[in-house]
């Protein structure tokens, strides 16, 4: 309710397994899609501004370096893996786990500032492309390999 003060046309859109605190929640500005395939999942990136990923484990959530390459920024909770997909303050930010008002501030930023979130996205998705693209990471994976040869 916050972040929609701050940002009175902002949606929430959750993919996936709805949070047990939002279940059955009837607020305007908050949309459960459930789970959907891959076509419904590209016209949510193309929709979308922000990608909020509050996780209090996620070794490797697939769906920051997806919505990456969407130029979706991402504010999400620095844990395991994730401080390696995001440059804070680049890329998208890093949250604290359980700093909600951190969270929310963080989200209300870039929600409040387009050029921001516009610049951060571009930056997301030259980043993910330099880094996790399926020919680096194989490149990488045959250099550890051949190192151990």
């Amino acid at each position: 309710d916050e972040i929609v003060k701050d940002a009175p046309n902002a949606t929430l859109t959750v993919v996936g397994n709805m949070p047990a605190g939002l279940l059955g929640d009837k607020r305007p500005w908050l949309k459960h899609k459930g789970a959907v395939d891959r076509k419904e999942l590209v016209e949510i990136y193309k929709e979308s501004s922000l990608l909020v990923h509050p996780a209090k484990y996620d070794a490797f959530p697939s769906v920051i370096l997806e919505a990456a390459n969407f130029e979706i920024p991402t504010v999400a909770t620095g844990i395991c893996g994730i401080p390696e997909m995001i440059l804070d303050g680049v890329t998208g930010y890093l949250a604290k786990p359980g700093d909600y008002p951190g969270f929310r501030n963080k989200i209300s930023q870039l929600l409040g500032n387009k050029g921001i979130l516009e610049k951060m996205g571009k930056s997301a998705k030259e980043f993910v492309r330099g880094k996790f693209h399926p020919k680096i990471v194989a490149q990488n994976m045959a250099n550890v390999i051949n190192g151990y040869l």
